[in-house]
């Protein structure tokens, strides 16, 4: 009861919506490591489905329509809809990997008109990445007393299926942009407020959405993430000064009329009229997203000097981008998105809920929230570079720390990343064998976490050597070669579980954390006399 008391405030002042959540970097070719631009996303969510989906290039006919459908990690399941957590969708006419025939079809929410050709592209619980490089990630973000938007209300287009339709039409970031901004004004938007990473070779934007209940086409603003620079969102709006000289933003057009007229617009403390003070923007709970915004920030510049506390989310010192102090490689990402706090004040296996075992991750709803965490269903990395002949996904399956990231293309992919089933095992699921270990781990943290670590580097490593060796060929041979690895690594990543067991069996091997050792007490020592007294008195 105390939890909910506390608890209760925070869900009333930003909004009762379903707590899913992800964290998101962009890195500019300026930024990257050998010129390369990346753009990396977890999907924070138990109920989310972690299928990864091939969706082909299609041509269609004049006159044709795309079936727009609704989205339950967004929303929540829809009965009259028959749309579901798991699977996400069934609707054959996208992918046969979205065909359940034991499943009623999902119904669409409406419909808007196709283009002639779309692009390939890697489809999860929102786009991923298309054939030409167009990289794309979503994330949740709270304002103040906000109430959920229903389709009901004239909006047919959800966040993911604007990232599909981007990806599926644009072959550049600022493309998409404008493609998602159109596409909201002409159909309108519903669900909860939203934000959209879009990147390319070249450039890179962030999109900040919020639906009303009142007008379909909500409000939304758009920035250009300066090159040579890192963008981090954490389930939070980031944009502040409004300013219609700023080349860098893409304004919803009469986008300062609208907060006129509904008498929201404020200053900041620039005296400039700003996005994030108007809309109310806020977090979850205080430092669910500053926390991971001051973290990632660190890690990229270690002479950033943030301080890790802030006087209101609206008033803190983050800056909007961060000028890392090396080069970001998909390495780099990989560890940052396996970041628990380690090292500092926040670090959970240095607390009591931390365990016997020094596990990193805190099951208390209060405690903070790290880049890492226990609901992570996926984690992607996007890479693309002209060192490389196609755009590369490096994904991971489950929380990163327990998982191995593994190179995929924009091509048929192998059976193991589709059609899982949340619910049920199935051991052809790599989504499966990653959650055995995961499980297995958790529980016994100190002990296995190294095995699992070595195990990882390992693939890893050979991925990147393989990524290196034949980066030169075409992109035909070298996807062949991707997906031979992918496939290697699966059966690395199936022996994981089983190479544990062997290690620790019925508990073999077994330590304790150092400092989380249950507290000693000694064995009495034999007293014959004292035994005897005792025996006695028993009789």
């Amino acid at each position: 009861m105390n939890i909910l008391r506390k608890l209760i405030p925070v869900l009333l002042l930003c909004g009762t919506y379903q707590a899913q959540a992800n964290t998101i970097t962009v890195v500019t070719k300026g930024a990257g490591q050998f010129g390369a631009s990346f753009l990396s996303a977890s999907h924070d969510s138990f109920k989310a489905d972690p299928s990864l989906v091939y969706i082909k290039g299609k041509k269609f006919s004049e006159g044709a329509k795309r079936n727009v459908y609704p989205d339950a990690d967004l929303t929540g399941e829809d009965k009259e809809l028959f749309s579901t957590y798991s699977p996400r969708l069934n609707a054959p006419e996208r992918s046969e990997l979205y065909y359940y025939g034991d499943k009623p079809l999902t119904k669409r929410v409406g419909e808007i008109d196709e283009i002639s050709k779309t692009f390939a592209y890697l489809d999860a619980q929102s786009g991923v990445l298309n054939e030409h490089g167009v990289m794309i990630a979503t994330s949740r973000a709270y304002v103040r007393n906000f109430k959920k938007v229903s389709y009901k209300n004239g909006g047919i287009l959800n966040v993911s299926e604007l990232s599909r339709i981007a990806l599926e039409r644009c072959e550049n970031a600022t493309d998409s942009i404008k493609t998602i901004g159109s596409l909201i004004e002409e159909y309108g938007v519903y669900g909860v407020p939203y934000i959209i990473c879009v990147a390319d070779k070249d450039t890179a934007y962030t999109m900040e959405i919020l639906p009303l209940e009142d007008d379909k086409k909500g409000l939304w603003i758009a920035k250009r993430i300066s090159d040579g620079s890192v963008y981090v969102s954490a389930d939070s709006f980031r944009i502040d000064d409004i300013d219609e000289s700023d080349e860098s933003l893409i304004m919803q057009p009469g986008l300062i009329q609208k907060l006129n007229d509904r008498k929201i617009a404020k200053t900041n403390s620039n005296k400039k009229l700003s996005w994030i003070h108007s809309i109310r923007a806020c977090e979850k709970r205080p430092y669910y997203s500053l926390r991971r915004i001051w973290r990632a920030s660190c890690i990229l510049n270690a002479n950033c000097k943030l301080s890790a506390w802030s006087e209101s989310y609206l008033k803190n010192n983050y800056p909007f981008e961060i000028i890392p102090d090396r080069k970001v490689s998909a390495e780099f990402l990989m560890q940052l998105h396996r970041d628990t706090f380690k090292g500092t004040e926040f670090d959970p296996s240095a607390t009591p809920s931390g365990g016997f075992f020094a596990s990193p991750y805190s099951y208390n709803l209060e405690n903070e929230r790290a880049i890492s965490t226990t609901s992570t269903a996926y984690t992607y990395i996007n890479e693309v570079s002209s060192d490389l002949p196609v755009p590369i996904c490096h994904f991971a399956l489950n929380t990163p720390a327990e998982s191995v990231f593994i190179p995929l293309t924009v091509s048929e992919l192998p059976d193991a990343y589709s059609k899982v089933d949340r619910n049920r095992y199935d051991e052809t699921k790599l989504y499966w064998a990653t959650n055995m270990v995961s499980t297995l781990t958790k529980g016994y943290y100190y002990t296995m976490i190294d095995t699992v670590k070595v195990k990882a580097l390992e693939l890893e490593q050979k991925s990147k050597a393989t990524i290196s060796q034949y980066s030169k060929l075409s992109a035909k041979d070298f996807t062949s070669l991707l997906n031979a690895n992918a496939i290697a690594s699966i059966t690395g990543i199936n022996s994981l579980y089983q190479l544990l067991l062997e290690h620790h069996d019925n508990g073999y091997k077994l330590r304790y954390a150092q400092g989380h050792n249950p507290k000693f007490i000694p064995v009495e020592r034999y007293n014959k006399e004292e035994n005897l007294r005792k025996a006695k008195q028993n009789d």
